[in-house]
């Protein structure tokens, strides 16, 4: 036998067919990979339902712990509320591998919305390390950080300019006048309204009063 082939299926991850998510860890693959962890340290633990009651424990005691569920149809990434964890359904679904569609049964690489933990997350809980809450539950918060658009890098370089910080108020008019002043000769689009606009996203907002006072 070649020696590349001498890897034991005990050994190799476990995953659902025809679904492949690099970054997260299928269930059953977690729950194996617990109750490794645990004989290791001496705590063997007996039976798929009580370490499946550990990691439903530990998800509900930890909010930023990750647990989601990937559609076996068209791989969809879902969030599960917690309701989901308190139920006496969670235990069954961790043993199935996944949430069914209806009351089907399991059924390998289709057959429902099959449960993943977040890779990096899983890690660091089996080493004992705190968990991080997983940065892609945030896609609609991400950032582009490798490119802001002209109008943005311009007032960037206000913030820094003016030294801008969340403790100081800065008068409106300070700047309107360094905007007015260092506006860039490439930048299209300079007016009065635009000044004045920039101006009033730079500050706090907080900082805008009514009437006629030293911060307008």
């Amino acid at each position: 036998m070649d020696k590349s082939d001498s890897t034991t299926s005990s050994e190799k991850e476990i995953t659902p067919y025809g679904v492949v998510i690099p970054e997260a860890i299928w269930i059953w693959e977690a729950m194996r990979l617990f109750a490794q962890k645990e004989s290791e340290r001496g705590q063997p633990v007996s039976g798929k339902d009580v370490i499946a009651q550990h990691l439903i424990y530990y998800k509900l005691s930890t909010p930023g712990f990750s647990i989601f569920t990937i559609d076996g149809l068209d791989g969809e990434k879902l969030p599960i509320g917690d309701g989901f964890f308190r139920s006496g359904k969670a235990i069954e679904c961790f043993l199935r591998g996944n949430i069914p569609y209806g009351n089907e049964g399991f059924s390998r690489g289709r057959s429902g919305r099959y449960l993943y933990v977040d890779r990096n997350q899983f890690n660091d809980f089996l080493e004992g390390k705190p968990v991080e809450e997983e940065p892609s539950t945030k896609v609609e918060q991400r950032v582009n950080t490798q490119y802001f658009p002209p109008y943005i890098q311009f007032m960037i370089q206000a913030v820094n300019a003016l030294e801008l910080t969340p403790e100081k108020r800065t008068s409106k008019s300070v700047i309107i006048d360094w905007l007015r002043q260092n506006w860039p000769a490439d930048l299209e689009g300079k007016s009065d309204r635009m000044i004045e606009s920039m101006a009033t996203m730079l500050r706090r907002p907080e900082d805008k009063k009514g009437g006629n006072t030293p911060w307008e």
